[in-house]
């Protein structure tokens, strides 16, 4: 009886770890229009990337490091007319090592980059010395105020059992190891990642979580609220300062700006909210669509500490899908904080 017991609560202590286990969303893009790879880059054979990985990703005792799930396909038709250079780049005969880690960070359209899951490029790798029989693919982990996990992988390696795992494997902050057999260093992925390794991804897996999943961002202030201590990473420059209003943090512009790019995602009507704190003449808040300013409101207060908040509105802003938005604080000769950004769809 008492080893039934034991049997029972080891079943049910497994139980409740394979249960801890964190989800993770996953965005497929077929970076690439040709026919050979389109014909094979279906849902299905990315369902079935997802189930090798969620087999293989895991610990030196088998137990699964993170539960990745399919959230959304973007094929290259539905692309083919974005300016991100990552798009055009990716169907030209050049070197895939000069433009895919470079171009995927200055991409705003987010129907290629979706900022709250891994994005998985498929490529058809090229070089100039192996033509498209290269095979080349990478993992990449953000830092900064471009915070984002990803992987690009070449159309020869889909449905392989490794491949995919050390690419993987670098987007959770793993470098190659010097360890014979290893994942990381080539080797087979039966092995399993080792208790070094499986710290460094649980610690990146926490951040993602905490990041993308437990508090989700709007893709880039889409209809919804964004807080600067929700996501510093967002603004350019970055940065995070006390005293906030209902957030623990306020972003402050000082005679420079700060600024934020987004693609707009759907046709209709737009509204947007920010409470500032305008200490000195001279700041604005500026909303501009592709290029053109549609409102600057002046910002001219005797704001500071424990002074009052001021909330600007700027309501029934008519926009297209894909229109190019930008939202900029310019600070005046003394400070303005501005916390509490919310962008919602009116219609």
């Amino acid at each position: 009886m008492a080893l039934r017991l034991f049997l029972l609560a080891a079943t049910w202590i497994t139980a409740q770890a394979r249960a801890e286990v964190m989800e993770i969303p996953v965005h497929f893009v077929v970076l690439t229009n040709r026919p050979e790879v389109i014909a094979k880059a279906t849902e299905d054979a990315f369902r079935k990337e997802l189930e090798n990985l969620n087999r293989n990703f895991a610990g030196a005792d088998k137990s699964p490091l993170a539960r990745f799930t399919y959230k959304s396909l973007t094929r290259y038709d539905e692309i083919k007319d974005s300016p991100c250079a990552i798009v055009q780049n990716a169907v030209r005969e050049i070197d895939t090592a000069t433009w895919a880690l470079r171009d995927v960070w200055h991409c705003l359209d987010t129907r290629v980059v979706d900022y709250n899951a891994i994005n998985y490029f498929l490529i058809d790798s090229y070089s100039k010395n192996n033509k498209y029989n290269e095979t080349i693919s990478y993992g990449f982990i953000g830092t900064g105020n471009r915070e984002m996990q990803g992987v690009f992988i070449d159309h020869g390696f889909l449905g392989d059992e490794t491949a995919h795992v050390h690419e993987f494997g670098h987007a959770f902050g793993l470098d190659h190891s010097a360890s014979k057999g290893n994942v990381m260093s080539g080797g087979s992925h039966r092995d399993g990642f080792n208790a070094a390794q499986v710290k460094i991804i649980q610690k990146n897996i926490a951040a993602v979580s905490r990041l993308l999943v437990v508090q989700p961002i709007p893709d880039r202030l889409h209809n919804g609220t964004f807080d600067t201590d929700l996501g510093c990473r967002m603004w350019e420059p970055c940065g995070l300062y006390y005293p906030g209003h209902n957030s623990k943090y306020a972003g402050l512009a000082h005679k420079g700006k700060m600024s934020q790019k987004f693609m707009n995602r759907a046709q209709g009507k737009y509204s947007l909210t920010v409470f500032v704190n305008a200490w000195g003449p001279g700041g604005t808040i500026t909303f501009t669509v592709n290029g053109v300013a549609r409102k600057v409101i002046p910002l001219v207060g005797d704001g500071g500490i424990d002074k009052p908040w001021r909330k600007v509105t700027i309501e029934d802003i008519t926009l297209k899908a894909q229109d190019l938005v930008e939202f900029v604080v310019t600070g005046g000769e003394k400070h303005v904080w501005f916390d509490d950004v919310v962008w919602q769809k009116a219609d």
